[in-house]
């Protein structure tokens, strides 16, 4: 019977910057559901290289990761840009609570 919830992992920088990043995570959680794992970037990992983020979130949300913006707010990016990462939620920083 599998475990109700989600295992959320955050992903670092580095490991963002990896193009091989989904097929690395696909080996690694190989025994459990796509669906139980949310994965976590924050939202200057996502400003780093947008175009590359866009290319990378599309995958791991093809590969069935529901995906989370962390720490929204602390950095540079605007409401518009939402629309072009494949983000199931934001997580807003403390700062605005």
């Amino acid at each position: 019977t599998p475990l109700p919830g989600r295992l959320s992992i955050n992903i670092s920088a580095q490991q963002f910057a990896d193009p091989r990043l989904t097929a690395h995570i696909a080996t690694l959680t190989s025994s459990v559901s796509p669906s139980a794992i949310g994965l976590e970037l924050t939202e200057s990992d996502f400003m780093r290289d947008p175009d590359q983020a866009i290319i990378i979130t599309h995958a791991m949300r093809k590969a069935g990761y529901a995906l989370f913006i962390d720490d929204f707010g602390t950095g540079y990016s605007s409401l518009s840009y939402l629309r072009r990462f494949a983000a199931d939620a934001l997580k807003i920083d403390i700062s605005f609570v």
